[in-house]
């Protein structure tokens, strides 16, 4: 739009200097789909194209010689001297219609100069997008409900299912002796079944506070060693299944962050299990590390698992998108852990990104600020 309200001005200080005639420069205003408006310096509508008649409602005669506020519904376009300094380009305003209606419009705002460098007037290009902010709107109340239903629903499956996983671990203890060993392999598929769907479960909860805004942040000071610690102790007895060494790299004086503990415990642990997850069958090493990068404190966590693919890394953060299909039937997932990190991150002011290389391991970096200012509740 601002090249296009660009274009026609060069384009009008071009015909000024030609014998071109006027009804040429009237056909190529009149063949616009964009609605055209040119003012004096003054804000005096001078012209308009026929687009502006079809989407406002005015003739052609009811807007020459009228102020350009007309149609403006925003103060901020009113005619001024700031306009003079700089072009507006792509802004989205809001035009009023002959009938009172406001609609929605892509704005842009060139100045028009003659030969001498003074100004002769302004022209206006805009283009309708009403359709579209109402169907963003529908969208935004859309992507509310489904949070607001993905919430209620978790909530409610959650009671039967930690209900479902406790008759199941009372029943596994009580089942001894050789005649029960079926049962017992039933029982420990019901159990694994359960506490898959349960986090399953938790995942969504998260996610959709996250993207309902209601996810609230306790910033306190803590110990960067003990969070690690304390993440590397709840991931230990994974690491032994998966004959995966942990290791641990903390830069020497970084000792405190002010973060949300329970939250950042929940990155690493995401993190950490993605890295126990795509192992080698023959196992590996994981490292997690803790560097000072500024007034930011970075983390990374690199393992010498399976990798990933090139052409997969742009779907790593993506909601419920998961890799290659074998990959993803082989060691299951529901695809949400890395979404709800990156969303955490990023609500303590941080970022995370990946590196890989396929077949040798993967690295996943993520910093946070020393001091995090995001103390309320996230809107």
């Amino acid at each position: 739009m601002g090249e296009l309200a660009a274009s026609f001005n060069k384009m009008a200080e071009e015909l000024q200097q030609t014998t071109v005639s006027k009804n040429y420069m009237d056909n190529i205003i009149g063949s616009m789909f964009e609605m055209l408006i040119v003012t004096t310096p003054d804000g005096t509508i001078h012209r308009v194209n026929r687009a502006v008649s079809d989407i406002m409602g005015y003739t052609e005669k009811e807007l020459i010689g009228q102020p350009v506020n007309k149609i403006f519904s925003d103060e901020s376009l009113k005619i001024s001297d700031k306009l003079f300094e700089k072009s507006a380009s792509s802004v989205e305003k809001t035009y009023i219609t002959k009938e009172g209606k406001n609609i929605h419009m892509l704005f842009s705002g060139s100045v028009i100069h003659n030969n001498e460098g003074n100004v002769q007037g302004i022209v206006y290009v805009a283009k309708d997008i009403t359709e579209r902010k109402i169907m963003e709107e529908k969208l935004i109340l859309m992507s509310k409900a489904k949070s607001e239903f993905l919430s209620n629903m978790s909530h409610e499956l959650r009671t039967p299912l930690n209900s479902i996983i406790g008759f199941t671990e009372l029943l596994k203890m009580n089942l001894h002796g050789e005649s029960d060993q079926k049962q017992l392999r039933y029982v420990d598929n019901v159990l694994t079944s359960g506490k898959f769907l349960l986090n399953l479960i938790n995942d969504i909860l998260d996610l959709s506070k996250v993207e309902a805004g209601k996810i609230e942040l306790v910033i306190e000071q803590m110990s960067v060693t003990d969070v690690i610690n304390e993440t590397l102790a709840l991931i230990k007895e994974t690491a032994i299944k998966h004959h995966v060494i942990l290791k641990k790299d903390i830069e020497e004086g970084l000792t405190i962050i002010f973060a949300d503990r329970m939250r950042l415990k929940q990155v690493l642990f995401n993190l950490l299990s993605n890295a126990m997850k795509f192992s080698k069958p023959e196992g590996g090493t994981v490292t997690i590390t803790a560097r000072r990068e500024g007034d930011m404190v970075g983390f990374s966590i690199s393992d010498t698992g399976i990798g990933i693919k090139e052409e997969d890394m742009d779907k790593l953060f993506n909601t419920f998108e998961q890799l290659d299909p074998g990959i993803t039937q082989k060691y299951g997932g529901s695809g949400l852990g890395l979404m709800i990190s990156k969303r955490l991150v990023e609500l303590h002011g941080g970022k995370i990104w990946a590196e890989s290389n396929y077949g040798i391991g993967t690295t996943f970096y993520f910093t946070l600020p020393i001091v995090s200012k995001k103390t309320e509740k996230v809107d």
